[in-house]
Parts: structure tokens; sequence; C-alpha cells
């Protein structure tokens, strides 16, 4: 069973676990990496400990929307396919029949979606892809399956069984294929999930490009990491960060102190014996 979500953004920590922003106690202070980030404080994420029964959780979201049925090579939105109360999966309806002991056919996300040089991020454009027929009525619901032996994109033929448009998956990862193509400026993860700011060119920099990608490509997503040393300059700051660390902290300062007691004895024991 395989169903991607993405982590919401930060809008959804606050709105989930208030009190918002740096009035939450899950907070943390450090004013080198404040300084250098000019912010005021950081927040922690709210992920609740293991016998707190609050019920706070991250917050996710289903992306890529578009899934496809491993067994029959459908393709469809996710409200399209079969669902449980209470539960993220969906299913293939029509090939749950005659499966052994009632099992589901569970199915997975498509493999492309679009991404844009400007940070956005948005559904792969089956519809125009696949180019329907003047009369179709765009059911959403296609196959793209493998013809013959090729293993590459050659040989994925996306197809409409509405008006039997067909068209093959090459070329789409080329970066002309999309010149031209709006950027919807979806941001998936956001809850508003457009971009007010538009997707417009930023003055300096070549025009944002459009582009198909994998939507495990290790090309999709760059983390921004910035550490910074507490060098914890009192006892007050020490008791600060073990506090804000919580007991497991303290557990292993206490460790690191033993240890590092004993192996201090042993040298000295050393030095007599000699």
């Amino acid at each position: 069973m395989l169903q991607i979500s993405r982590l919401a953004g930060l809008e959804e920590w606050d709105r989930n676990v208030p009190p918002p922003g740096l009035t939450n106690p899950q907070t943390i202070f450090e004013p080198r990496l404040q300084k250098t980030l000019d912010v005021d404080g950081f927040r922690l994420p709210p992920v609740v400990p293991e016998m707190d029964e609050s019920g706070h959780a991250l917050v996710a979201v289903r992306f890529p929307t578009w899934l496809r049925c491993p067994q029959c090579d459908e393709i469809a939105p996710a409200q399209k396919w079969g669902k449980e109360p209470g539960r993220a999966f969906r299913h293939c309806a029509k090939c749950n029949a005659g499966q052994p002991g009632g099992r589901r056919v569970t199915v997975v996300p498509v493999r492309f979606v679009l991404a844009c040089t400007a940070g956005h991020l948005d559904e792969f454009p089956w519809h125009w892809r696949v180019g329907h027929g003047k009369d179709c009525r765009k059911t959403g619901r296609w196959q793209a399956h493998a013809q013959g032996r090729k293993a590459s994109l050659a040989g994925l033929i996306l197809s409409c069984p509405t008006c039997r448009a067909h068209r093959p998956m090459e070329g789409i990862i080329g970066r002309d294929t999309f010149k031209g193509f709006p950027c919807k400026a979806r941001r998936p993860w956001h809850s508003a999930s457009k971009d007010p700011a538009g997707c417009g060119g930023v003055e300096g920099q070549p025009p944002p490009v459009v582009k198909a990608v994998q939507r495990g490509a290790c090309n999709l997503y760059f983390p921004a990491i910035q550490s910074a040393l507490d060098s914890a300059e009192s006892d007050a700051d020490r008791r600060r960060i073990l506090k804000m660390l919580g007991d497991a902290a303290l557990e292993e300062h206490a460790e690191w102190i033993l240890m590092h007691r004993e192996r201090a004895i042993d040298q000295k024991e050393a030095v007599r014996l000699a």
C-alpha cells in the first residue's frame, strides 16, 4: 500500500495546535540563529509525546491527487476511487471484484507532476497531454499502459477510453515540452494552495520554466538547512537547554557526565600505577 502525502505549511500548526506562533509553549529561542535568519524565535513541530492523548499531530495533504490502479492501469483523481470512512487510502472498486478474501486493490500516486523554477508544484495536465477528441466528455478516467517491451516512456501510452485519443508519454521530461505552458502558481502544502504573488518573473532572473518531473525525483525538493551551536555560557543556559530538550536529554546528559567521570578516574589510576 503506497499513499504519498506532503507535510502542510506552518500555518496549519497554528490552526490545529493553538496558541499560534511564538505564543505557543512549543518554542525555541536561540539568539545567534535568530539574528542570522532575522526571526524572533522558532516553533517545534507539534508532535505529541507518546503519553499525551490530545490527538495533535502533523497535518499532511495528499499530493499528487491523481492516482493509478496498478492492476488495470486506469488513472483518475482521488475522488473518483473507492474509499472507506476514516481511511486515507483509495481502491479500485472494479478490480476489487473477485479478489480473494475481500482484498482491496489499492491505487497508487501517478508518476509525474509539474514543477516550475519559481517553486510551484501542480498536477500533471493529463487532459492536455492526451489531446481529447472534439466531442469528448473528458470523464477524467484514462489508461496509461505499457505497450510492447519498451521500458522507456516511449512504451507508455496514455489513452482516453471515451474518444480513443492516445499519445505516448515520450518527451514529457524535456525542458521545452511545456514551454509557454501557464503555471497556476499552486503550492498544495499551503492552506491557500495558490501563491497570492502569482508566478511572475523576478527582476534580474530568467522567467520561470515549467517542466514535468517524477514525483520522487531528488531534484524536486531542496531543503534549506541552517544550524547554530548554543555554547551554554552559564549554568542557567545549560538548564534552559536541557529543559527545552526534555527528560530524554537529561538522562543522556547524566550518562555523559558519568562516562567522562569514570574515564577520568581510570586515567588517574593509570598514572598512579605507572
